[in-house]
């Protein structure tokens, strides 16, 4: 009888380290599969591992001048969290190295790079600006000089460079920091609306020129996500208008949520905004102008531009920008 008792209470004993020791065993995988490192979103902290030949390259060489007609445009390398940023610092060709210049940030789309704005130089420098066009890093699948692949850039990557532009810009004996503009265009007018309502660049900027900006983004392509129920795939194509635009990671989707409430957040900044949108544009919407409109206040207005496009061609700037964006722009300098 003691034996048939022992022999029960050695079964119960082994069945209870078992359970134990699958317990724990569960409960480690499931820590593992919580804190792996590629599970977790990594925001503005997140570093690209691609890094682009073309720093050395001699047509992209630090300080290496492009001359255009009326102006200059001189490359500079910026860093960025262990990542280099392809830069030009565009001035006028008779600038005065000993004069401070009003400055524009300009900040291109999705899938694009610092070309969209070679159209915009010649009457942003022939006003008397200094601008700052750059490749936002992973910004496009070619063409794009930065570090970095399109298919790990997030609209927090593209705020950390905005961060990172300014304070370079900071730094230039050249810029007068107390008249410093920002622009941006579709998902860089995204971008630039968020980077501006931040605590870091709130007070840095006089105002916001926001061309077609891709605020509709957020919810077209973050809308399915927001509840949780849906898992985001590790890659998938960015629309706009239902206009695919290229292959992103999961972490974008994760940046749009994570800034789902666009709109109110936009709303920080409390400089002058003006929105402009081509009646011909395709992929956003009147609405959508009026609602950021809404949210920004009195401060902010939108013009719809008859005949433009998504981007603006030439034609269109020869009266857009005389006419509409450079009163604009004017009128915030100090």
């Amino acid at each position: 009888m003691v034996m048939k008792k022992n022999f029960l209470t050695a079964i119960i004993v082994a069945l209870c380290l078992t359970a134990s020791v699958f317990c724990f065993a569960a409960c480690s995988n499931n820590e593992d599969n919580t804190d792996k490192k590629e599970d977790k979103y990594a925001g503005e902290d997140f570093v690209f591992t691609y890094h682009n030949p073309s720093y050395n390259n001699p047509e992209y060489a630090e300080g290496k001048v492009f001359t255009f007609d009326g102006y200059t445009s001189t490359v500079h390398w910026i860093e960025n969290k262990e990542n280099r940023i392809y830069t030009l610092l565009s001035m006028p060709s008779d600038y005065d190295v000993s004069a401070k210049y009003p400055t524009l940030i300009l900040c291109h789309g999705f899938n694009s790079t610092r070309t969209e704005y070679d159209d915009y130089l010649k009457y942003f420098t022939g006003a008397g600006y200094a601008c700052i066009s750059f490749d936002f890093r992973g910004g496009a699948v070619s063409g794009c000089l930065s570090d970095g692949l399109l298919t790990q850039m997030t609209i927090d990557t593209e705020i950390s460079d905005v961060k990172a532009i300014t304070a370079y810009a900071q730094t230039l004996e050249i810029v007068d920091t107390s008249n410093m503009i920002l622009v941006g265009h579709s998902q860089g007018g995204l971008v630039a609306s968020l980077a501006a309502a931040t605590n870091d660049l709130k007070d840095k900027f006089n105002g916001l020129m926001l061309l077609a900006p891709g605020l509709e983004m957020v919810e077209e392509n973050a809308s399915k996500y927001k509840d949780g129920t849906v898992a985001i795939p590790n890659q998938i194509q960015v629309t706009a208008g239902s206009m695919g635009l290229g292959t992103v990671c999961k972490d974008y989707i994760r940046s749009l949520l994570a800034h789902y409430e666009v709109y109110k957040e936009i709303a920080v900044f409390k400089k002058p905004v003006k929105i402009l949108l081509g009646t011909n544009d395709g992929l956003f919407t009147e609405s959508a102008m009026r609602k950021a409109v809404k949210a920004y206040g009195e401060n902010a207005s939108y013009e719809m531009v008859q005949g433009g496009a998504h981007n603006f061609m030439p034609n269109i700037l020869e009266t857009l920008c005389p006419d509409t964006v450079m009163p604009f722009l004017n009128g915030l300098i100090k």
